[in-house]
């Protein structure tokens, strides 16, 4: 992850935007711009993404913190609006992309709880600048030992290799309780490619996972608990539920993309003891 001293630029310019649908309704990029954001992968099922709202932020839960990152136009966004009201007490969304954000100013209008930033949650500036900018005052930071802190991470994962790079670098903090984890335990939720769960969860305890164990899935293993939270049928299949239309479309037509387009929702939760913490040093 790359550091900056200011909020990153946006992506598109102000005649791409145009091009997106009326702002207020949830729109998708057209061809042209879809090929600027084409590692990106959103719901854009309604019903499907208030379940998946539901499995992230769940009853119980109470005036959490949501930061969210890569929400497209925001389909998820809503859901998690519309869960009974003292679930979240603010939700701060990160997007860039200029063809998504007509769609997501109108929510910062109409919901206090709301606030977009435009900047990139691949860079590192970005989470410095949430600090510094006063958008996480109001997070106290709570105990490592407290199993459900205030602060949540959401996030529809990216496909390319900096998806990967963002989450590996966000596990490698958990045991220095670095940035996020400042605030504690704090859970990190995904919608990601199969694939790359295939291999986030390669685990020992599990031949049949063996053959996709990487770095990646050492550095899970070592530092945190995680699962699916909404059954993979519910999110199948894929061109009912996601956009682009099809990822073998935006990727490639080759086979391998064709059979390898479901996904999965999942979070992650910080162990309670880990291998090398603050205090064991």
């Amino acid at each position: 992850m790359y550091s900056l001293s200011v909020p990153p630029k946006r992506w598109f310019s102000a005649a791409a935007a145009k091009r997106c649908s009326a702002p207020g309704v949830p729109a998708f990029p057209t061809a042209t711009s879809a090929q600027l954001v084409k590692h990106r992968v959103c719901l854009r099922n309604s019903e499907t993404a208030a379940k998946v709202a539901e499995a992230f932020v769940p009853a119980g839960a109470k005036d959490k913190v949501v930061i969210e990152a890569f929400p497209g136009p925001g389909i998820l966004t809503r859901a998690l609006l519309q869960l009974p009201r003292e679930r979240i007490r603010k939700i701060i969304v990160l997007e860039n992309a200029e063809c998504f954000l007509d769609s997501l100013w109108p929510l910062q209008r109409i919901d206090p709880r709301v606030r977009v930033l435009p900047w990139d949650g691949y860079a590192w500036g970005t989470y410095r600048n949430l600090e510094a900018e006063g958008h996480l005052w109001d997070v106290e930071s709570s105990s490592w030992q407290e199993p459900d802190p205030p602060l949540r991470f959401i996030a529809h994962l990216p496909t390319s290799i900096y998806g990967e790079q963002l989450i590996a670098q966000l596990l490698r903090l958990v045991p220095d309780r670095g940035w996020l984890f400042r605030y504690g335990r704090v859970p990190m939720n995904y919608i990601m490619h199969d694939f790359m769960w295939e291999r986030i969860s390669a685990n020992t305890s599990n031949a049949d996972k063996l053959r996709n164990r990487c770095k990646l899935s050492v550095i899970a293993e070592a530092v945190a608990s995680l699962g699916e939270v909404v059954p993979s049928d519910i999110l199948q299949p894929y061109e009912e539920h996601f956009w682009p239309p099809s990822i073998a479309t935006a990727e490639g037509r080759s086979k391998k993309n064709r059979q390898n387009r479901n996904m999965v929702a999942i979070t992650i939760n910080p162990l309670l003891e880990q291998v090398s913490s603050p205090t064991s040093r």
